[in-house]
């Protein structure tokens, strides 16, 4: 079953992706503070996150869950933000 929202950012609706920001920035958030332990590092992550997918959003695929999407590209670029 293809996700919906994930079309529509897809297809370029802003609406959609403002949406998906408002859903999950606290959550990924707070996500991102258990691997840094540092609020302002995990925000700027979060923001990477957001910025990165919309703009790559037209390789989005509306049959995966977006929401492990976000939250596995999330937990990548805070290892990586680790290792160096």
């Amino acid at each position: 079953m293809k996700d919906q929202l994930a079309l529509r950012i897809r297809n370029g609706d802003e609406y959609a992706f403002e949406l998906l920001f408002r859903k999950y920035y606290v959550r990924l958030c707070g996500f991102a503070h258990k691997f840094l332990n540092d609020p302002e590092e995990s925000r700027e992550i979060v923001q990477d996150v957001f910025l990165g997918l919309w703009e790559a959003r037209e390789d989005i695929r509306p049959e995966d869950s977006l929401n492990s999407y976000i939250f596995r590209i999330t937990q990548n670029k805070c290892i990586n933000r680790l290792r160096r």
